[in-house]
């Protein structure tokens, strides 16, 4: 039969077994918890108006692609996301176009990137646009870009 002694010291050793336990779970989950990543929705629409030539929008009830100038915006086209520093963040493919009205063309995407102060958008050969966590916070996470006559 265990003695009062031999006892208390499994007890003790239980309960620090837990709570070293414990402060592991705490710390693991401060660094990889909730929050080290945010899911990104996004969309960029093609607006082009220009009908006396012919437009750069083709639509097809309620599907669209882009032609001509506007070309580089398409489905499957790359959206990459990268840092402040310049790290890429993610990768990610626009979907297929969806008719926004006469001669626009809507595509979407999201996307789960690591938490950063600062965020850089680059779709087909039209450059970065960068916003702020702060920005992108205010807006719920939603980017809506849009390209062309407006």
């Amino acid at each position: 039969m265990a003695t009062k002694k031999a006892l208390r010291r499994r007890n003790m050793l239980i309960a620090g077994g837990v709570g070293g336990g414990v402060l592991i779970l705490a710390g693991l989950f401060f660094m990889f918890g909730p929050g080290s990543t945010q899911m990104i929705r996004g969309s960029i629409t093609v607006i082009d108006t220009d009908f006396y030539y012919s437009s750069s929008v083709e639509t097809n009830g309620s599907t669209c692609y882009t032609t001509g100038g506007y070309s580089d915006v398409n489905s499957g086209t790359n959206v990459t996301v990268k840092n402040g520093d310049g790290k890429l963040l993610g990768v990610t493919d626009l979907s297929s176009g969806v008719t926004a009205g006469s001669y626009s063309c809507k595509f979407s995407f999201k996307m789960e990137v690591p938490n950063s102060e600062f965020y850089s958008f680059d779709i087909g050969n039209r450059g970065e646009v960068s916003y702020s966590k702060d920005e992108l916070e205010a807006e719920g996470w939603n980017l809506e870009l849009t390209l062309g006559d407006d």
